[in-house]
């Protein structure tokens, strides 16, 4: 059994490429880093009205609690506060954590 810690993000339009850029050059890499995750992967929301912007989710996958809570205390407010500068009023973010299910 193991947990994922989910983070979605509507990114407008206009800053698309340059968030997608960064997602994928910097800031997954550094959140897998910190050593609190075993591994990421980002998925695209399909068939939504892209006038807004597009969605995407990166899933953060870790094994116990005591990972997540070292991310959350220690490493993720300087994470979180480097994408807010980069991107202040262009995104909106939502955060869940889910267990998984083994079928």
């Amino acid at each position: 059994m193991g947990y994922i810690y989910a983070v979605t993000v509507q990114i407008q339009l206009s800053h698309h490429d340059e968030w997608l850029a960064y997602m994928k050059g910097r800031h997954i890499q550094d959140v897998l880093d910190t050593g609190c995750f075993s591994k990421a992967s980002m998925t695209k929301v399909l068939k939504e009205d892209e006038r807004e912007g597009f969605t995407y989710t990166i899933h953060y996958h870790f094994e116990d609690f005591s990972s997540f809570t070292t991310y959350e205390e220690i490493h993720a407010p300087k994470l979180q506060e480097e994408h807010q500068k980069l991107f202040d009023g262009k995104f909106l973010a939502f955060r869940s954590i889910h267990r998984v299910i083994t079928l």
